[in-house]
C-alpha cells in the first residue's frame, strides 16, 4: 500500500504540472474498472489473484534478488511482501502508476498524440499489464527515459540516464543493451559530423562525463556484466549449432514450426510473432467448455480487443507503405531511437520464442506499429490539405 500510493504519487506530478489530471483520471479509473473485473473472476473462483510468473515473484522475491537478470523486481516484490502493509493486494496492482508514468513519456515523446489515454482507446491490454505483477511495463518506462534523458544532452540528465540504465540491467539485461544500440544507431552520424565541422564544447564535455560516469558503472559490474555477455554467446552459438530443435520441442513449437530448417523457421516465426494470436483464436478459447482461461476472461477480453485494432493497423500500414517511410524520415531522433527500440522485440522474441510469445511481449511492436499508423495518417492528410 505504502509503495503504490508513493508511485501514484510520483505519477501524478508530471500529469498536474502539464495540467492533464484529466488523462490521469480517465486512465486511473479505466484500470481500476479492469482490476474490478478481475476480482470479479477472482472472487468466483475462476482464477487466481495472481498469475503465472507473477505468483513465482511473490511467492519467493529473495531467489530472483539473486538473479541479476530480475533483481530489481525481486527487491519490488520483497518489499511488497514483508515490509509494505496489505502488499499481498497491492502487488497486484504496483503497475497502474508505472503505466501512468509510461503513457504520461510515451505521449510526450510523440507529442502528435494528443493524450496519453489515446493509447488505451487502441490497446486496452495495456490495463491488463498495469494489473500484472509483471516487470514489462518499468522496462518500457526505463528504456523511454533513458533515451529522453540522454537526448537532453545536459550532465544531470546524463546523470539520471545512467541510474536508468542500471535500473534495467536489473530487469532485463539484454534489453539494455538494445536501447544504447539504437541510441547509438542514430547518434554516431550527427555527432561525428557536429564534432567535425562545429566543435560545442559544452556538448562535447557533457557527453565526455556521461561517458566517463557509465564507464565507472562497467567497471565495477564487469565481472557480472562478463558473465552475462558470456552467457548470451553460449546460448546464440547453442541454438546456431544444434539447439534450436531441442529448444522448438521445450517450447512445444516443433508442431507449427520445422526447426529443422533453421531459416524457414526463423521467417516462419517472425510471421507467427506479427500474426498471431488471430482474433478467432482467441473468441473460441473464450467460449470454450472451459469457461475461463489462465488468465481470466477480462484478459482475453482485453486481447481481442487489442488484436482486432492491431489487424486493422496493420492492414493499413501495408497499404500505405510509401506513406509510412515518407513519416518516419520527419521523426526527431528520440523518436527514431524509441521505435527502433521497440521494433528489436520482433527478432528476439521470434527467434527466442518461435513466434509463439504471449500477448505482453508482443505489445512494443504493435505500439510501433500504432505510432507509424497515426504519424502516417497524420503526414497523408496533410499532404491532401
Amino acid at each position: 500500500m505504502i509503495l503504490f500510493s508513493l508511485l501514484l504519487l510520483l505519477a501524478l506530478i508530471p500529469y498536474f504540472l502539464k495540467k492533464r489530471l484529466s488523462s490521469f483520471v480517465i486512465i486511473l479509473g479505466l484500470c481500476f474498472v479492469t482490476y474490478f473485473l478481475f476480482l470479479i473472476e477472482f472472487l468466483t473462483g475462476n482464477v487466481d489473484y495472481l498469475i503465472s510468473d507473477g505468483l513465482k515473484y511473490f511467492e519467493e522475491p529473495e531467489v530472483w534478488i539473486a538473479n541479476i537478470d530480475r533483481s530489481f523486481w525481486g527487491y519490488v516484490n520483497y518489499v511488497e511482501k514483508y515490509w509494505d502493509p496489505l502488499g499481498g493486494i497491492f502487488i497486484k496492482i504496483i503497475n497502474i502508476p508505472i503505466l501512468l508514468l509510461f503513457l504520461y513519456y510515451f505521449q510526450k515523446t510523440f507529442p502528435l498524440i494528443k493524450s496519453p489515454y489515446i493509447f488505451i482507446f487502441f490497446y486496452p491490454y495495456l490495463l491488463f499489464l498495469a494489473i500484472s505483477n509483471l516487470r514489462d511495463l518499468l522496462i518500457w518506462l526505463l528504456a523511454i527515459l533513458i533515451i529522453r534523458n540522454y537526448n537532453k544532452r545536459e550532465i544531470n540528465w546524463y546523470v539520471f540516464a545512467v541510474f536508468c540504465s542500471i535500473a534495467l540491467y536489473m530487469l532485463r539485461p539484454f534489453m539494455l543493451a538494445t536501447v544504447w544500440l539504437a541510441v547509438i544507431f542514430f547518434e554516431i552520424g550527427p555527432f561525428i559530423k557536429n564534432l567535425i565541422t562545429k566543435i560545442n564544447v559544452k556538448r562535447i564535455a557533457s557527453f565526455l562525463v556521461f561517458v566517463l560516469a557509465l564507464g565507472i558503472v562497467v567497471f565495477f559490474a564487469s565481472p557480472t556484466i562478463g558473465k552475462k555477455i558470456r552467457s548470451y554467446q553460449y546460448n546464440a552459438t547453442y541454438l546456431v549449432t544444434k539447439g534450436y530443435e531441442e529448444r522448438a520441442k521445450q517450447r512445444r513449437a516443433d508442431g507449427v514450426i520445422d526447426a529443422s530448417n533453421m531459416p524457414k523457421a526463423i521467417f516462419m516465426s517472425h510471421v507467427r510473432y506479427v500474426l498471431t494470436p488471430m482474433p478467432h483464436a482467441i473468441v473460441e478459447r473464450m467460449f470454450s467448455s472451459e469457461l475461463s482461461t489462465e488468465y481470466g476472461i477480462t484478459s482475453e477480453a482485453l486481447r481481442l480487443y487489442t488484436q482486432l485494432v492491431y489487424y486493422f493497423i496493420l492492414i493499413w500500414l501495408l497499404f500505405n507503405l510509401r506513406t509510412v517511410y515518407r513519416s518516419l524520415r520527419i521523426l526527431v531522433f528520440e523518436q527514431k531511437a524509441f521505435l527502433l527500440w521497440l521494433l528489436a522485440f520482433l527478432p528476439i522474441y521470434s527467434i527466442a520464442h518461435f513466434g509463439g510469445s504471449h500477448q505482453r511481449l508482443k505489445l512494443p511492436f504493435q505500439l510501433l506499429l500504432l505510432i507509424l499508423f497515426i504519424y502516417s495518417r497524420h503526414f497523408k492528410k496533410m499532404r491532401e490539405i
